[in-house]
């Protein structure tokens, strides 16, 4: 995991960006914190928590439905008004964009920083960042996984150096995929309060845990796919045509992380507005089992 700073990813664009979220229903008044709402022209800014909420970026749809907002990638909550129910409600932002800048912040970070690879994974990397952090830890799964697959590939590695790595890939795949159905528990923990996903729209085939996973996975080929131009541009010995591969493995890789962060982001919002459903996939690994696995359960000692 080495320490050079890839060119793809410049400091100066790490920081929050603006992410567009929509939220649909009747705007109703909302009175609690000293803070009452009659329509959209009467909200101020609002204290969330975690949340960081600018006012000039606010904006109504024609028949005053949905209220468009600008967040910073590290807002995890906001209002929704409800015409049934006029006490606020809290419910995770869940935006593509701030997924992937939170993918490519972090391993930026995670690759600079040499005490990361021993501290401490089951510890939540972010917990200040609430659902976010989730999505943090399942990042970090996926982060360690990838260079605990590079250890299994090194030339001259002893068959006891790889029976140990084949163990740490296995508890490690285990832990990623955990995290992954835990994104997707969350987010039907949080919509069920209204009744949604709605059980009669069609079913996506895939849920947002899997979409999310993808995106980490994305993530991390982008950046070592940069790390490979870098080597081009630097005194090290590249194969002939290195550079020009690699220009053409990113750009392949951003148009498919742009596809699918578009498809995630389309999910929700249509899973908000009851026209689409999703279901939590359960992987049900059988390998890391005992009782399931007739290598183990057969060879147990008596």
């Amino acid at each position: 995991m080495g320490g050079r700073q890839s060119n793809c990813i410049p400091p100066d664009e790490l920081s929050p960006a603006p992410c567009p979220i929509h939220f649909a229903g009747p705007i109703a008044k909302w009175v609690g914190d000293d803070h009452t709402v009659d329509s959209p022209d009467d909200l101020s800014p609002i204290a969330c928590p975690s949340a960081s909420i600018d006012r000039s970026v606010w904006c109504r749809s024609e028949d005053s439905s949905t209220i468009v907002l600008a967040t910073g990638s590290h807002s995890l909550l906001c209002l929704q008004f409800s015409a049934r129910s006029p006490e606020k409600v809290w419910l995770i932002i869940l935006s593509a964009s701030q997924i992937v800048e939170l993918h490519d912040r972090l391993t930026h970070e995670w690759h600079l920083d040499p005490a990361f690879v021993e501290a401490d994974s089951s510890q939540p990397p972010l917990p200040q960042l609430g659902w976010l952090s989730l999505v943090a830890s399942q990042h970090r799964a996926n982060f360690e996984l990838w260079h605990i697959e590079d250890e299994a590939r090194a030339p001259g590695a002893s068959d006891a150096t790889l029976a140990g790595v084949k163990r740490r890939i296995d508890s490690t795949n285990q832990r990623r995929n955990d995290l992954a159905e835990q994104l997707d528990r969350t987010l039907l923990a949080e919509l069920a309060p209204r009744g949604l996903p709605n059980p009669d729209a069609p079913l996506h085939s895939e849920s947002p845990g899997l979409m999310i996973d993808r995106l980490s996975i994305l993530a991390l080929k982008i950046f070592h796919t940069c790390e490979e131009l870098d080597r081009c541009a630097g005194p090290e010995a590249v194969p002939l045509g290195h550079a020009e591969r690699n220009r053409e493995r990113l750009s392949i890789l951003e148009d498919q992380r742009a596809d699918l962060a578009h498809c995630l982001d389309a999910l929700w919002q249509s899973t908000l507005a009851g026209s689409r459903r999703f279901k939590l996939y359960r992987q049900l690994k059988m390998y890391n089992d005992p009782t399931l696995n007739p290598v183990i359960y057969r060879n147990r000692p008596v």
